[in-house]
């Protein structure tokens, strides 16, 4: 969508913004148009916080038809941590980790052991978006306002006071706005359970597709970047060098996120850094 905006001037979830409008020194290109809201939809409760049953009673959560077509807009109640793992951040196991499953950590994560390559749990992927937005550093300066996370949508697994924990409360202080957080019983991966053994992420492929695309995207999970080798439309950095021209190379990634982080970005990114 960003690229598209910025070649074509309009567009989908996104349009662009006149020079004259522009509220920083190094003029955005895009912003989301009047009315549209990201929601983020997970299969399953992601892993790590959200899937710790602790320091909250698991409660049936019950379905609301007086939402219509809106999501819950009631704040959500003061947090108060009462233990450091409601806090703390988790990273993913990899496929080289030597030993068994840490039982201080949810399965399929890790304590965080001091390795900077090693994933960070999808749950603190999640809080950090809802704390600093889901553009990313890379793309925060050609999207005026950010794109803020309005909800998340969870299939399996959904309890309300883990998910508010996990996902948003306890990164609260970093926050405008709590996103909205739902269950829903209409699943997207129907059939990725086989008998009772639960599901199966053995096989590293993923898919990405959106409106208008030709067809699904074939990833490797691993690595970030295609089956054959290339890098994804989804890639913030592929985004940046078609809509702006600047490439950099592998190494250059942490100084390249410097350089193109807004004001407003590199601000909330602190602060949570902070919290």
């Amino acid at each position: 969508h960003v690229r598209a905006v910025a070649d074509a001037g309009g567009g989908g979830a996104f349009e662009a913004v006149d020079e004259a409008g522009a509220s920083e020194a190094t003029t955005p290109s895009v912003r989301l148009r009047a009315g549209v809201a990201l929601y983020l939809y997970c299969s399953s409760a992601p892993c790590g916080n959200a899937t710790i049953r602790k320091w909250a009673k698991t409660k049936r959560e019950v379905f609301r038809p007086e939402l219509g077509d809106a999501p819950p807009l009631e704040p959500h109640a003061p947090f108060r941590v009462t233990a450091p793992g409601q806090v703390a951040l988790l990273g993913k196991r990899r496929p080289d980790d030597a030993g068994e499953q840490d039982a201080k950590a949810p399965p399929g994560c890790a304590v965080p052991d001091g390795d900077a390559l090693r994933p960070h749990s999808c749950s603190d992927k999640v809080a950090r978006w809802a704390a600093v937005g889901l553009e990313g550093a890379l793309l925060s300066g050609l999207v005026e306002g950010g794109c803020r996370l309005s909800g998340v949508v969870v299939g399996r697994k959904y309890c309300f006071e883990h998910a508010r924990r996990a996902l948003c409360c306890r990164v609260a202080s970093c926050l405008e706005t709590h996103p909205a957080l739902m269950g829903t019983g209409v699943l997207l991966d129907v059939g990725a359970y086989t008998g009772g053994a639960g599901a199966d992420f053995v096989d590293g492929r993923c898919y990405a597709w959106a409106s208008g695309d030709a067809s699904p995207e074939e990833l490797d999970g691993a690595a970030g970047r295609r089956t054959d080798g290339a890098p994804s439309v989804l890639c913030r950095a592929r985004m940046l060098r078609d809509a702006t021209g600047e490439a950099y190379n592998a190494g250059e990634y942490a100084a390249a996120k410097r350089r193109a982080a807004s004001a407003a970005y590199a601000d909330a990114d602190r602060r949570l850094r902070s919290a």
